[in-house]
């Protein structure tokens, strides 16, 4: 492989590896907004809401593979999430607590001046 060849490849990973960042990116978003948007939410609802609303994002993020994505979606729950309005990192588990109530997601978006 030449010099130019393994510099091509590299530019190639970067490239692949931001635009699965973004897909990242773009699906912890949607998976913040299910749960303002769906006080209460459970694991099993807010899985089902993200495969259902949100498959585009999914397999942009994970691929294609049905048992990736579903072993994905379990750590994504795990896994922790900055919202920008508030500066506040929790896990995904956490903000559902946090959004357990309509009430809750109102005070929380009325404290954040979003609403």
């Amino acid at each position: 492989m030449t010099k130019e060849e393994i510099a091509l490849r590299k530019l190639e990973l970067v490239m692949k590896t931001s635009k699965i960042m973004d897909a990242l990116e773009e699906l912890e978003a949607a998976a913040f907004e299910v749960l303002q948007l769906h006080p209460g939410c459970d694991f099993t609802k807010w899985a089902t809401i993200l495969v259902q609303q949100y498959g585009t994002e999914l397999i942009d993020a994970y691929g294609t593979e049905a048992k990736k994505i579903h072993a994905s979606i379990i750590d994504l729950w795990q896994h922790k999430y900055r919202d920008e309005a508030s500066g506040l990192t929790r896990t995904f588990e956490t903000w559902a607590k946090v959004f357990a109530t309509e009430e809750a997601v109102n005070a929380y978006l009325e404290s954040n001046e979003i609403r």
